[in-house]
């Protein structure tokens, strides 16, 4: 008997044994998960914001990060909902083959040269013709204690 454990060492070893088959079953299980992940083509950010002010000389910060795992390289495009706006197409987003591009609002124009808008609450919806993941963050600026959030986006089709 294990002192305190209520199990023999044959006991903890069985013990173990179990817990080490639910592990690599659950990490099988988390590899799926992330499989079926990647195979997703358009997904949506139903919560957007660029804070109006920076900090000090640090940049309002908010990106889309898009992982392109294929073997050649892609294009996604998306566009931006408002609530009290029309929405604004035409947003192009190369992805090189097996790269990530993190996307920072502050420098993404669309087709006719219009820039994301600070200040205002928006949703985004980004589609390609192959499978890719998707990420967001915001680094809020608005205060001098800097806050993140990250999220993966939610795939749609």
């Amino acid at each position: 008997m294990v002192i305190g454990t209520g199990y023999s060492i044959r006991g903890m070893r069985a013990k173990y044994k179990g817990l080490k088959a639910a592990a690599r079953s659950y990490e099988i299980e988390c590899r799926l998960s992330a499989a079926e992940c990647v195979k997703r083509m358009k997904y949506c950010i139903p919560d957007c914001f660029w804070p109006p002010v920076d900090q000090g000389s640090y940049l309002g910060h908010e990106a889309i990060s898009i992982l392109n795992s294929s073997d050649h390289d892609i294009v996604a495009y998306m566009t931006l909902y408002f609530e009290d706006r029309e929405k604004l197409e035409g947003f192009r987003l190369p992805v090189p083959a097996e790269r990530t591009i993190h996307f920072h609002t502050y420098d993404l124009k669309n087709g006719q040269d219009i820039c994301v808008p600070r200040g205002v609450g928006y949703a985004a919806v980004i589609e390609c013709d192959e499978p890719v993941v998707v990420q967001y963050t915001r680094v809020d600026t608005t205060q001098s204690a800097l806050g993140l959030a990250t999220t993966m986006a939610v795939a749609l089709d």
